[in-house]
């Protein structure tokens, strides 16, 4: 036999996470979208009976009111309804499956690279297992569900008894949401992993494997105690492999008659390691015997076979192949390096930066501030869990425990230093709006655009007009230069280089939406204006890029994408960004101004996809 380098088998692994990063994604929009919409109708129900709320001038009929306020939003008061839950639980329930399956399918490739024969029972997936774990998944949801309740309700008494404009109410409300769908990721992905790891596991035991090895994935989601154990081989079910909420560690099946055979190489477990390590700025902090989140319970762990750093183990008397020591290069998908220089997106992001660099200084404390915030969060979350064995259904006792009040007070922490931090960018990004408005005159062509009468169902000829003007003096009057005519011929909006015509779609009288819409498709009339933009917005595409073309119909599968719509998979803020066009256009740009509609929308750009925010500020100012 052959002996297999590390970096085979580190290849596959970075390929699963890509795979699974790609079907979290897609369960977390399905949560985000379930848990925005419940907050829309929250909004929509407390917006149309606020202001008789407010009506009364004196303290005592205010209090009455906001008691009767709040008996008409009870039921409006939930993160997922009883028909969201159940679809929440059918997702999470074939994410959970399809994850154990690829835990066992990963474990026999990895074990098959080394040992051909090796691999001696397909094991069957309990699929009970995952259902359970998406149940309780849900559990969890519905459990921040409740506790987002007391505080939407305490932030409407406060608002009505102050008498806050209906504004700051609905801002107080939205921050506890962001924190419902912050809860909703972090279970996605922490609990995805438990099943891939879950199905190793299963393949282990059924094969007879005794141990298995920690390949730790250098994201932004590593942590020092995640580092601290890259490499390290365990014995089977002395550990977990998940160490705390998001983590991204990965179990491999481990023979140690491999290395006595010579057919696996340690050497490159060790340099693989090291590069991890030197990835971070603090090595001296990594201690391998401190515990993880999820260790609390235990006083120390339990002895390893081996780590990086030990004496090599169980060696053969005979040669061993010469290892390369290398680490795999990333996945090339035909795009310019990432290391270059010239590369015309790197200068657009850097322009951006530098709009952005004052905000930028004055956001290092908060974030500081909120990173500690959502560690202590975290870490009340999981002992509240613990708690909830202990109580059960009863909801009440179990936040009047120590684990209850804890959570409470981490909780309003976490919502404090959000809402600081919310309100800076939102004072930030309505400045830099501002100031890129007040830049440049409008493209005085922009007032002779024709606008269709079905072009005005859902927003006012007057208001198209306006957002045309203000999309005008962003760009410095390009995009609007080609626009010709502003049309309803389609439910799905589109943008014609040739004609001129933009399609603003059908929105359901969501003003809001269509003027989103309308920044979106000039955006593309920017790309048809300026070659040079939309080759950037494809470099960046690539440079991006986690995998090769693949269909937007199997990444969103709730929308009614054709089967010839295909797009680059990545951490975008949404899956759409990555598609392409054969003739190198891209979405690039038109989702990029589509968030540019509102300094609310830019905080959401901002926070999702901070490089993507800042490539758009780049074209804007690119003279």
């Amino acid at each position: 036999m052959a002996i297999v380098t590390f970096s085979n088998l580190t290849t596959l692994i970075d390929r699963t996470d890509r795979t699974i990063r790609k079907r979290e994604d897609v369960a977390v929009a399905i949560l985000h979208r379930a848990i925005t919409k419940s907050f829309d109708n929250l909004e929509l129900e407390l917006r149309r009976l606020y202001p008789d709320a407010l009506g009364d001038s004196t303290l005592i009929y205010r209090s009455q009111n906001a008691a009767s306020l709040l008996r008409q939003l009870n039921a409006a008061m939930v993160v997922l309804d009883p028909d969201q839950a159940k679809d929440a639980t059918k997702t999470l329930d074939k994410l959970f499956s399809d994850a154990q399956v690829l835990g066992v399918d990963v474990s026999a490739k990895s074990v098959e690279m080394v040992d051909p024969v090796g691999v001696t029972f397909s094991p069957r997936i309990p699929i009970e297992v995952a259902a359970v774990a998406a149940e309780q998944a849900v559990n969890r949801l519905e459990r921040h569900g409740k506790d987002f309740a007391l505080k939407a309700s305490s932030a409407i008494t406060e608002g009505i008894l102050q008498r806050w404009s209906i504004g700051q109410t609905v801002k107080a409300l939205r921050v506890s949401t962001d924190i419902g769908k912050s809860q909703a990721e972090m279970i996605v992905r922490t609990e995805t992993l438990s099943a891939y790891n879950a199905g190793v596991e299963i393949f282990c035991d059924e094969n007879k494997i005794e141990y298995v090895m920690r390949y730790v994935t250098a994201d932004d989601r590593t942590c020092l105690v995640c580092v601290g154990r890259s490499g390290e081989i365990t014995k089977l079910g002395n550990e977990r492999a998940t160490l705390h909420p998001r983590c991204r560690c990965y179990f491999s099946p481990f023979q140690k008659a491999w290395v006595k055979a010579g057919v696996f190489d340690l050497k490159a477990v060790v340099a693989q390691t090291q590069a991890v390590r030197d990835a971070h700025e603090t090595p001296e902090k990594l201690n391998p015997s401190r515990l993880a989140p999820f260790e609390k319970g235990l006083e120390k762990r339990l002895p390893v076979l081996w780590r990086p750093g030990m004496e090599m183990p169980f060696q053969s008397n005979a040669k061993q192949a010469s290892p390369d020591g290398s680490t795999p290069e990333p996945v090339s998908h035909g795009g310019p390096s990432k290391s270059d220089p010239q590369s015309s997106y790197k200068r657009l992001i850097e322009k951006g930066e530098q709009i952005a660099h004052p905000m930028a200084k004055r956001l290092v404390d908060i974030d500081l501030e909120l990173d500690n915030a959502k560690a202590a969060f975290n870490m009340a979350d999981i002992k509240l869990d613990r708690a909830a064995i202990k109580f059960g259904d009863d909801v009440g006792a179990l936040f009047k425990s120590d684990a209850g009040i804890a959570y409470d007070l981490a909780s309003d922490r976490l919502f404090r230093v959000q809402g600081i931090r919310n309100t800076e960018l939102l004072e930030s990004m309505s400045g830099i709006r501002s100031d890129l408005i007040s830049a440049n005159a409008a493209d005085p062509d922009a007032s002779k655009v024709k606008i269709n009468k079905g072009a005005t169902k859902d927003l006012s000829e007057a208001d198209i007009r306006a957002s045309i003007e203000t999309f005008s003096r962003m760009t410095g009057g390009r995009g609007s230069r080609l626009l010709a005519k502003v049309v309803m011929d389609d439910d799905r909006a589109w943008a014609d280089d040739e004609t001129g015509e933009l399609n603003i779609g059908s929105h359901g009288g969501a003003a809001e939406k269509a003027v989103k819409t309308l920044f979106h498709e000039m955006g593309h009339f920017l790309e048809f204006e300026d070659p040079k933009i939309a080759n950037a917005a494809n470099e960046w595409i690539r440079s991006r890029a986690t995998g090769k073309l693949t269909s937007l119909r199997e990444a969103m599968p709730q929308f009614d994408y054709g089967e010839d719509e295909m797009h680059y998979p990545d951490h975008f803020i949404d899956p759409y960004v990555g598609k392409v066009y054969s003739d190198r256009t891209t979405e690039v740009i038109s989702m990029g101004m589509e968030y540019l509609a509102s300094p609310v929308k830019m905080v959401e750009l901002f926070n999702a996809d901070p490089g993507h925010f800042h490539l758009i500020l780049g074209v804007l100012k690119n003279d």
